[in-house]
């Protein structure tokens, strides 16, 4: 045992200085990184025999694999976790051009912004905006919801119906809210509910 992890840290002490892409099907990251789960480097991400799979159902399957070797270090759970993350929000997120200048033109292909970002012409990049609405948690996810919610309300106000007059998130910060705690306090007295102390 003592061998093995002589063996692997000497390793990664020679790729110290190198960077690695995970994306990159060639470079074998998993298994770079974490030889003593790896033996003989088989059995990556993207396996050359296999080719590439989901990294969702890949993860799941050595985290259930029988020895138990995977599950049992915690790091590379983690980075397995962030992994299929980074994975599923780069698969979910789009990008978009944001410029009217396109309307009714041709847009430039691929080969002419390469061409633009050799020269040092990077305008473009500045003008490509990131849409992530399905990833749950972004800044564009919230803010859908809060449209969402916008327009339900705005839908019950111009029906007749008037606006909510109750709103509760189901988490935990109402208990910390002490105006709200006190308002459901005497509505609970005012009902004849016994209070829990």
């Amino acid at each position: 045992m003592l061998t093995l992890y002589l063996t692997c840290l000497f390793y990664l002490q020679c790729l110290e200085h190198q960077t690695f892409s995970e994306y990159d099907p060639t470079q074998s990251v998993f298994c770079n990184a974490y030889p003593w789960l790896f033996p003989g480097g088989v059995g990556d991400l993207y396996d050359i025999k296999r080719g590439q799979c989901c990294p969702k159902e890949w993860g799941r399957h050595l985290l259930h694999y029988h020895d138990g070797r995977f599950l049992k270090d915690q790091m590379f759970s983690l980075f397995v976790f962030n992994s299929i993350e980074r994975h599923e929000n780069n698969r979910q997120g789009n990008y978009f051009f944001s410029s009217g200048k396109f309307l009714g033109q041709n847009p430039p292909t691929i080969e002419e912004l390469k061409e633009r970002l050799r020269s040092g012409d990077d305008r473009y990049i500045q003008m490509l905006r990131y849409y992530a609405r399905n990833i749950k948690g972004s800044d564009n996810y919230w803010r859908s919801k809060t449209q969402e919610l916008e327009g339900w309300i705005q839908h019950h106000v111009s029906r007749g119906r008037g606006p909510p007059t109750f709103f509760i998130t189901f988490s935990c910060a109402e208990n910390w809210w002490p105006d709200l705690r006190r308002n459901l306090a005497q509505l609970e007295r005012h009902a004849g509910n016994k209070l829990a102390a």
